[in-house]
Formats: C-alpha cells, structure tokens, sequence
C-alpha cells in the first residue's frame, strides 16, 4: 500500500487541490452578507455557476479517468512484477539446483582428487620402494657381471689355447685325411679303369652275343615273311618297298607301314599282307635282345 501511495503521491496531490479549489468555489458561491436590493438577472448568474461546475465535473471526471489509468498501469505493472518475481524465483531455484549440482560435482570432484592424490603418494612410495630394490638388485648385478667376466675372461684365453691346439691338430688331421683320400682316390680311380675295362670287354663281349642272336633272328624273320609272301602276278621288274614294322613281346605283329612305296600300290599291299601274315615273329628268349627286335624295317624286291 505504502509503495502504491509513494508512486502515485503526485495524482494524489493534484486530487486533493482539485477538490479544495470546488469546495472553495461552493463556499464562494453563497452571500453571507445582506443582499441590496438590486435586480439581478439570476438567470445569468445560474448558468455561469453551472458552467463552472460543468467544467469542474470534467475535470473531475477527466482526473478520474487519468486516476484509473494510472490504477490500472499500476495494476499492469505490480501484475509484470509477480510474474517477473516468480520467474525470478524460478529461475533462482533451477540456478540453486545448478548451484546445488555444481556443488556436489565438486565434492565428488574434490573427493576424486584426494583419492587420485592418496593413490599418487602410494604409487610415488611404491616407485621409491621399487627403485631402492631395483638399485639393488642392479648392485648386486654389477657385481655378479664382474664376477662373470673375470670368469669368461679365463674361459676364452682357455677356449682361445684349446683352439689354437685343436687347429693345429686339425691341422695334422687334415694333412694326413688329404694323403689318406688321396690314397683312396688313387685306389677307385685304378679300381674304375680296372672295372670299366672289364665292363667294355664283357659288353663288347655281349654286344658279339646279341648281334649274332639278332642276326639270326633277323634270318629267322626274313624266312617266316618270305614263305608268307604271295607276290602279285604279272611282269614286275625293279619294284622295291620297305615297310616299318611294329612287334610286341611275343612276336604279334601290330602295325605295318609302308615308308618306302615302289610306285605299284598292288606290290606294297602284298608286301604288307606277308608281314601280317608271318605274325607272330620270331623272337630270341632274352627279352633284352628281343627288345632289339620291336621295331624294324623290311625291304620287299620284285627281283
């Protein structure tokens, strides 16, 4: 209420000078003294009273008017307030919920901090524990690889004697393994001529055997086509076909070419008939020699 009247102290007080200057002006309005007798037109008078008080009335109603504007602005604006305050206020409980929030990440946050600082003081004392037996055990180390070179020291000037002794009877052992292979070498090289001379004379020796054996097959073979051979009728002079025949173990005959034709197709097929017909060929018992035989070339004359 207070703060209405000191916002509206200057409506108030032309309010109240308004009314003072009506109230004056109705006072004034009444003769307290004796009136001559004076003829007066009172019909003037009335209506310029009532003028007055006409205009006073509007102003009143104007000032009114002006009064309730002045109200309801006011109203407007005390209205603007609440809501502004309780916007404010809303906005001042979410920033001390966010306040609140902040506060208690941060305890949480302070509370992390001392236990991360708890853990690095543990982790920095375990590090100096770790360290002081590291620099320990790298004494103790240090040491113990003295220790060993003096140890490997001896073992290599005695592996560097043993070597030099073991090269120089590696020496010596290789000396007398070169005359030894030598030796050997000289001995297969006698006992290689020695046997590749035998095997030339006991090859020359079988070659002898199997070239009379094909020859006589070869005979054999020539016979058998020849007691085959129909030759064909009428007068035939210098015709001469040779054939490639093809044997298989046991002498059949599988296949006759003519590779030299005599010119007279009716001599080169009479030709090949004797050779079908002679099958199977002759053939030595040893497969080797007979093998010789599987394939060869016969010569047919006319004369």
């Amino acid at each position: 209420m207070a703060s209405i009247i000191r916002n509206n102290i200057g409506a108030i007080l032309f309010s109240l000078v308004v009314h003072g200057l009506l109230l004056f002006l109705l006072v004034a309005s009444f003769d307290w003294a004796p009136k001559p007798q004076l003829k007066v037109k009172t019909a003037n008078i009335v209506k310029a009273v009532a003028v007055d008080a006409s205009k006073v009335q509007t102003e009143l109603d104007k000032l009114k008017r002006a009064d309730e504007r002045k109200r309801k602005k006011e109203k407007d604006r005390l209205a603007k307030l609440k809501r502004e305050e309780k916007k404010l206020k809303k906005k001042r409980a979410e920033e001390e919920k966010r306040l609140a929030r902040l506060k208690k990440n941060r305890i949480a946050e302070e509370k992390k901090r001392k236990a991360e600082q708890a853990n690095l003081a543990k982790l920095k004392k375990q590090q100096a524990a770790l360290k002081k037996k590291q620099a320990a055990e790298e004494k103790k180390r240090k040491t113990a690889e003295k220790k060993r070179k003096a140890v490997e020291k001896k073992r290599q000037a005695e592996k560097a004697r043993l070597a030099k002794q073991k090269k120089q009877q590696d020496a010596i052992k290789k000396k007398q393994a070169l005359a030894k292979k030598k030796r050997e070498a000289e001995k297969k090289q006698r006992q290689k001529e020695l046997a590749q001379q035998l095997a030339a004379e006991e090859q020359a020796q079988a070659d002898k055997i199997a070239q009379r054996e094909i020859d006589k097959y070869q005979v054999l073979i020539r016979q058998k086509i020849e007691r085959n051979w129909l030759k064909p009728p009428g007068e035939l002079k210098s015709l001469i076909t040779i054939v490639e025949v093809r044997l298989i173990p046991g002498g059949e005959v599988i296949d006759v070419n003519v590779v030299r034709t005599s010119g007279n197709l009716v001599f080169d097929r009479s030709a090949e008939r004797a050779v079908r017909k002679a099958s199977p060929l002759p053939l030595p018992q040893d497969s080797a020699i007979a093998a010789k035989l599987f394939n060869f070339k016969f010569e047919f004359k006319s004369e």
